[in-house]
């Protein structure tokens, strides 16, 4: 559940900051939420994916952050499948993470304060 919720945070906060980039973000934060709600299995199982889409859903992020912690709280993963959906978590936490820093950085100095 940890590992969800930072991973959670990480994917809002890279998000947040296109904004900025860009005058209106609205647009970019409902692509991403239409992207978290499809390709983490939350509107279809991904069991329930074609092939070749669930594999490119098994590697994004979105499963780490709402389908993983769910599979583990309910017991459905167990063993190899449960260290290796958790390092999978740790992956994209680190990932994720680095992503955004990179990118606080590169809008740190965008900004212009006023008046100093």
């Amino acid at each position: 559940m940890t590992l969800g919720l930072v991973l959670s945070f990480a994917f809002s906060f890279i998000v947040n900051l296109s904004a900025f980039w860009l005058i209106e973000t609205s647009g970019v934060i409902m692509i991403a939420n239409v992207m978290l709600s499809f390709f983490s299995g939350f509107l279809l199982p991904i069991a329930f994916f074609p092939p070749a889409l669930a594999a490119i859903a098994q590697v994004l992020p979105f499963q780490a952050i709402s389908g993983l912690p769910a599979q583990i709280f309910l017991g459905q993963l167990t063993g190899a499948a449960l260290a290796q959906a958790l390092l999978l978590q740790l992956f994209w936490c680190i990932t994720m993470v680095a992503a955004g820093t990179l990118l606080l950085r590169a809008a740190m100095r965008k900004v212009v304060i006023q008046g100093g």
